[in-house]
């Protein structure tokens, strides 16, 4: 997770989260909710194998509230794959 997007919204996180795709499947992750190295310590490696996410994939996550975050995967980053998810959120 991106450092400042923690500090802005650290109030609405907590250690467990619900990540979930536009197809139904839902994960549940751990994070460490350390501010100076935000990051996801359980059930990564996970999502990186469920969505086969190895470099030059993108991901981003989307906050929805309630610590649910919505996943959105791209086959390689570009643009118009940013693009596409900045018109989602």
């Amino acid at each position: 997770m991106n450092r400042l997007l923690f500090i802005r919204l650290h109030h609405e996180l907590g250690p467990r989260w619900t990540i979930f795709d536009n197809k139904g499947n839902v994960h549940h992750v751990t994070f460490n909710m350390d501010i100076y190295n935000p990051r996801i310590i359980e059930g990564w490696s996970d999502l990186r194998n469920f969505y086969h996410l190895q470099p030059p994939k993108l991901c981003h996550l989307r906050h929805t509230g309630n610590l649910a975050f919505e996943i959105y995967h791209y086959e390689h980053y570009s643009e118009s794959n940013v693009q596409k998810f900045l018109s989602h959120v």
